[in-house]
C-alpha cells in the first residue's frame, strides 16, 4: 500500500507539470492577436 501511495505521489506533480506546460504552450500558441482576449479566463 505504501508503494502505491508513493506512487501516486510522485505522479501527481508530474500530471500537474504536464498541465501547466500544456496550457502555457496553448496560450503562447494563440499570439498577440487582440481579437482573442476576453474579459477573463475561458475554458
Amino acid at each position: 500500500m505504501n508503494y502505491g501511495i508513493s506512487i501516486l505521489f510522485r505522479a501527481i506533480p508530474l500530471l500537474m507539470a504536464l498541465f501547466c506546460f500544456g496550457y502555457g504552450a496553448f496560450v503562447l500558441d494563440m499570439g498577440t492577436d487582440t481579437n482573442r482576449f476576453v474579459a477573463g479566463p475561458v475554458v
